[in-house]
């Protein structure tokens, strides 16, 4: 029979290895990890076992309450994506009535949500939590150590100890479901249970205000379903817009000096100041008055570089969300917003052909 199972193949304080179906996963952290790693293997495992089909299995029992959570994100995340199809999930319970640790984690990548989420809820966060291995692979040390640094710097301003997090999870995620729309949240979740021995909440930043929704791998309905009886998620941020979340980061020099926006990261550049991400983040500081303020980001806006972005269906709800802040803000600059709208039409067009072909997908958040 097709199918994942779970098993930890070695395990020290801060360094666990898993293997899942015929592939492995590490994860290593600057904190003691959890002593039933299978709770976080389950997590994260349950995308690619959606997609492979048959049974997931365990080599150990699971939290009971995380055990009928599995199952409901099951069935959410096949309703948004029916490619993915319900495991059998064979998986035995544990005796309950854990005791969740006191400590309030916050997962933080240095942009512009997670500053805003760190920002917002600093008077009850006591770790903030750094992961090499999602948006920089774990193999580019060069990258990661820029971007560690600058991680580093901006929680020793805000006053908060960093977590920091290894994990080559996505080299195995990625040969079976996509990471941003399926699979980001629940590989979130799985570090979230892997420092269940600090962490009793973790918190997780939003990537979309509540009136733009769409299926997403991290999403206000799917996060809570991660839960356990030691771990709690809480999506956070999404009742802010995107300009409203820099207009507010705007004001602390901890983000100014540090935010990190860029995925395309071309020669390991922190922020490379043209892709799609960075350029948004640019017009998102223009609209709220903030411009030239982020050191980490060219000054300087180029109405023809915006005007030649290539925006997915996301992309288009940030621009639309840019637009309105011009006009709340009375921002008077028609060259931008010709150079937005004509952006946000030619991205509406190559949406309506992507969905055509069935393969809609969301931005890089």
């Amino acid at each position: 029979m097709t199918g994942v199972a779970i098993k930890t193949l070695s395990q020290s304080e801060k360094v666990i290895r898993g293997g899942w179906g015929d592939g492995q996963v590490s994860v290593e952290a600057t904190v003691p990890l959890a002593p039933e790693p299978v709770d976080g293997w389950l997590v994260g495992a349950l995308p690619m076992a959606m997609r492979i089909g048959g049974q997931l299995t365990a080599d150990a029992p699971v939290d009971p309450v995380l055990r009928d959570n599995v199952e409901r994100a099951a069935a959410l995340l096949h309703s948004w994506y029916p490619r993915l199809t319900v495991p059998d999930i064979q998986v035995a319970s544990r005796p309950g009535n854990a005791t969740p640790a006191a400590g309030v984690g916050c997962f933080f990548s240095g942009g512009v949500d997670s500053f805003y989420s760190a920002l917002k809820n600093r008077d009850r966060i006591t770790h903030l939590i750094f992961v090499i291995g999602f948006d920089i692979d774990v193999d580019n040390t060069e990258l990661a150590s820029e971007a560690l640094a600058g991680a580093r710097q901006a929680a020793t301003t805000l006053g908060l100890p960093l977590v920091e997090v290894h994990t080559d999870v996505r080299h195995l995620v990625n040969q079976h479901v996509d990471w941003g729309t399926e699979a980001h949240g629940a590989a979130l979740a799985m570090i979230g249970h892997m420092l269940a021995p600090a962490l009793g909440r973790v918190i997780i930043p939003a990537s979309y205000h509540v009136e733009h929704l769409f299926p997403w791998g991290s999403h206000p309905q799917l996060d809570p379903l991660w839960n356990s009886s030691k771990v709690t998620f809480e999506h956070h941020g999404h009742h802010a817009t995107r300009p409203e979340k820099v207009a507010f980061i705007a004001e602390q020099p901890a983000a100014m000096e540090h935010l990190r926006v860029c995925w395309e990261n071309p020669g390991n550049a922190y922020n490379c100041g043209r892709c799609e991400k960075c350029i948004r983040t640019m017009i998102n500081l223009h609209v709220v008055g903030a411009a030239g303020r982020c050191t980490t980001l060219p000054s300087v806006l180029d109405a023809g570089a915006v005007q030649r972005l290539r925006l997915s269906h996301g992309g288009q709800v940030f621009a639309h969300e840019n637009l309105a802040m011009m006009k709340a803000n009375k921002v008077r600059d028609p060259q931008l917003r010709r150079a937005l709208r004509r952006a946000v039409i030619l991205g509406g067009a190559r949406s309506a052909a992507r969905q055509a072909r069935g393969v809609l997908r969301g931005p890089r958040p």
